[in-house]
């Protein structure tokens, strides 16, 4: 017993003597164990005037007092150069070596500025060679420079498509919308009659002036319409009459029958040029006002995980082409955010996450093949060391074998890390991944989309067509449901014949890709997935796929009111007598003042001019059409004043549609939108009609107005031929007036509320009146009760002082009254 007891007691002394110990330890100075145990840039920043740059560098404590004042070498690598070329470059500064140093270089130097370039420390050999002491980094304070550092555009819902028939994105509720834009259909590289030109960094560049315009139209239209637009960054291939500068963008060995290209970064005429049109779609597309549209996000190059099909570069290892990727990235990223602030730049990657192959059970090829986890964690650590930058991710999660519309029935898609592909089936794995440590930005997840995701439904079976526009349901809804996913974007808009696979919410017109035939079933589920009528449109999914799988992206505690972010208003033409009497006017636009009112081509317009009409001294709004409308176009105006439509019960526009004269009719629309912060509220105002006659059409708006009380940011005029057989000609809008007619509106209920109200307040003066009248009363009482006590004192008085001194006279008989008995 007692020597369980020593022992005992030596093992307390022994952990009390332990705890001392460190606790004295902790109190000591930091040792050499605490010292970086690399040597490092530690930062790189503009100065507040960005005029200078600032290179901050800690060696590795041992190799700092080893090379104790030895002379060590700044270099400067434009993006086209890599660190095996030092022997060939000055360096842009020298320094001593010491455990940590300074070096100041100037941020202009000659013509151009160093905001693409990266840097990096070196030490001489005695051989004459250079050998590397650090990696390369970046400036990373690019804010400084942005024009633009309002927040990012956020939208409540997910729902995204490929760009193509823009007025259809907007009747389809579209909120984010991608634009594929072909580096080598829009870098010209020479000048032509057809170019438009641009000065970068002292050097004139050129592009295509069509692609630029139909560019702008695009973009400034679905900006202008509440949509985030997204722009993929791609390299397809050349055509014969490419210039030497396109044909510099394609690496050697490169295969022509591969879909996409990655970019030749050793090559300087390629990365000048794309340098520049980076930096200059960045500052076009980002500027504050808008005035080309706002394009807050990239995405560069398209699933880069596939060196073969989507990425090609010839043959080459996966290390190579991700730092040869991550030197285009840097440049998309730089020029994204050296104008605005909180733009956002992805890597696209394909859905083979574990398998190098990109379809099940292909041979996959180290040269050529990789897998997308693969490919993103080495990107990670590429960027992590040069400098970590906030980069997103954007990812195609299509099933497995492409032709399979029930993806969640994919054997190969797995709810585990290790599995083969990520699909709309099993997504929340590759999201859970990106929450690893190595993964995140400051700890925080960083943004995600689906870049691309779609299903097949062939137009010629109604089973086909169902069965898409429920997989469309499921795969919504399970992006919807996931916090970690900003977009969801569908491909495609109409089914394209060359990819075999029938994608689209459109059927399309045999042998083109561009003309839609008709909508199909997933049309109307994609239209109301974000509104009130979610549950209704998707009603028959659950019956077609079965319970287990509408389970597993519909459990039973999610309701379909999450999804209801936006109210869509339809209306006809409202009759003029319904707002006769009662309504006052208020004109919102007059076009007889010799202003455009802001009216601008928003939709497959060509121009809007102010023109004399019926040879009339004044003049009004024309509009001309591009061609036969048989989509929807129009102009708009943006409508900047706050609460512009108060109170606004009805609308009327006066106006003439133009059209050839074997058109008898012609669909119009008014369409009105309201987004922001709130849900997202539109007006829909339909109605057909004759053309060639100057007319007024009224819609009633009330409904609108009380949701948005009294806002609205967009105004729409669209029309449209009733058929594509339509003849040509022109067709356009002629526009004098905008009135809307207004009316304080009360609800029955207020106007009970002001009868009580009113009521109360007349009880509350009679009452009041009521009131001083009886004071008035009572004081007059007062005063006439206090006037007779005074006056009856007053008597008193006098009787009193009467008793006590008697009258020099009195009333006997004796005295006859003769005052003179008193001498």
């Amino acid at each position: 017993m007692e020597t369980k007891f020593i022992r005992r007691a030596a093992r307390y002394a022994a952990l009390l003597i332990a705890l001392m110990l460190t606790a004295m330890l902790s109190m000591l100075p930091v040792s050499a164990a605490s010292q970086p145990d690399v040597s490092e840039i530690t930062s790189i920043a503009l100065n507040k005037k960005c005029t200078d740059i600032t290179i901050n560098i800690t060696l590795e404590k041992s190799y700092a007092k080893e090379h104790k004042n030895e002379t060590l070498y700044v270099f400067e690598l434009m993006p086209w150069q890599s660190t095996s070329q030092l022997a060939q470059l000055e360096p842009a500064a020298t320094v001593k070596a010491a455990e940590t140093m300074k070096v100041t270089l100037p941020y202009i130097n000659g013509n151009a500025n160093r905001l693409y370039s990266k840097f990096l420390v070196a030490e001489k050999s005695a051989d004459g060679s250079y050998v590397i002491v650090t990696s390369a980094k970046y400036i990373e304070n690019l804010g400084l420079l942005s024009e633009n550092s309002e927040p990012y555009p956020e939208s409540k819902s997910k729902k995204g498509l490929q760009a193509q028939m823009i007025s259809d994105l907007q009747l389809l509720g579209v909120r984010h919308a991608l634009v594929n834009v072909a580096l080598n259909e829009y870098i010209v590289g020479e000048n032509t009659e057809s170019a438009v030109s641009f000065v970068y960094n002292g050097q004139t560049y050129y592009v295509s002036r069509a692609k630029l315009e139909n560019l702008d139209h695009k973009v400034k239209s679905m900006t202008d319409s509440g949509m985030n637009v997204y722009f993929n960054i791609i390299l397809t291939a050349p055509d014969e009459n490419a210039s030497e500068v396109v044909r510099s963008f394609y690496c050697d060995g490169y295969d022509p029958n591969a879909n996409s290209f990655a970019l030749n970064t050793r090559s300087e005429t390629a990365m000048k040029n794309f340098q520049a049109f980076m930096d200059y779609i960045a500052s076009r597309y980002t500027r504050p006002d808008r005035a080309y549209g706002f394009v807050p996000n990239f995405i560069l190059g398209f699933e880069v995980n596939s060196g073969r099909s989507w990425n090609n570069a010839g043959a080459t290892s996966m290390q190579a082409s991700v730092y040869s990727y991550h030197t285009a990235f840097r440049v998309a990223y730089t020029a994204m955010t050296s104008h605005y602030a909180n733009g956002r730049v992805y890597i696209s990657l394909g859905n083979n996450f574990n398998s190098a192959a990109e379809t099940p059970g292909a041979d996959a090829d180290p040269a050529y093949d990789w897998s997308a986890k693969e490919y993103l964690d080495f990107f990670a650590s590429v960027v992590r060391n040069s400098g970590d930058i906030d980069w997103g991710l954007s990812v195609n999660p299509y099933p497995s074998d492409q032709t399979m519309t029930e993806f969640w029935l994919d054997e190969y898609a797995k709810n585990e890390v290790t599995t083969p592909f990520v699909t709309m089936k099993n997504i929340g794995v590759l999201t859970e991944y990106m929450h690893g440590e190595s993964l995140t930005y400051n700890g925080k997840p960083r943004s995600i989309i689906i870049g691309e995701f779609g299903v097949g439904g062939d137009p010629t079976s109604n089973d086909s067509m169902s069965m898409q526009a429920a997989a469309y349901a499921l795969a919504y809804y399970a992006a919807a449901q996931n916090e970690d996913i900003d977009a969801f974007i569908w491909h495609r808009h109409v089914d394209h014949a060359g990819e075999g696979l029938c994608f689209g919410l459109w059927s399309s017109i045999d042998g083109n890709v561009q003309l839609p035939l008709a909508k199909k079933t997933i049309y109307s589920v994609f239209a109301q997935i974000d509104t009130a009528k979610s549950g209704d449109v998707t009603s028959f999914v659950k019956t077609l796929v079965g319970s287990g799988a509408f389970s597993l992206f519909m459990p039973d505690n999610v309701k379909y009111s999450q999804f209801d972010v936006r109210t869509v208003i339809d209306a006809i033409r409202a009759d003029e007598s319904e707002f006769e009497k009662g309504y006052g006017e208020r004109v919102l636009f007059d076009l007889t003042q010799g202003s455009f009112c802001r009216f601008y081509p928003t939709d497959n317009f060509k121009y809007v001019e102010l023109s004399p009409f019926d040879g009339k001294p004044e003049t009004i709004l024309y509009a001309q059409a591009s061609g036969v409308p048989t989509e929807y176009s129009g102009i708009g105006t943006v409508i900047s004043e706050p609460e512009a439509l108060k109170d606004a019960h009805y609308i009327t526009l006066e106006l003439m549609i133009n059209a050839p004269e074997e058109v008898a009719g012609v669909d119009m629309m008014l369409r009105l939108e309201k987004t922001g912060d709130a849900d997202t509220v539109v007006f829909d105002g339909e109605v057909l009609l004759k053309p060639n006659v100057m007319q007024t059409v009224s819609f009633k708006i009330k409904d609108f107005t009380s949701l948005t009380d009294g806002s609205a940011d967009i105004l729409k005029l669209w029309i449209k031929t009733p058929d594509a057989d339509s003849p040509d000609g022109d067709y356009g809008i002629w526009l004098r007036d905008v009135v809307l007619h207004t009316k304080s509106g009360i609800s029955v209920f207020g106007v009970i509320i002001s009868i009580v109200i009113a009521l109360i307040a007349l009880a509350v003066l009679a009452y009041l009146a009521l009131y001083i009248r009886a004071q008035h009363i009572r004081k007059k009482r007062r005063a006439e009760a206090e006037r007779r006590r005074r006056q009856q004192l007053r008597m008193q008085a006098m009787q009193q002082n009467r008793g006590m001194n008697p009258p020099p006279y009195s009333q006997n008989p004796n005295n006859n009254g003769n005052h003179n008995n008193f001498r």
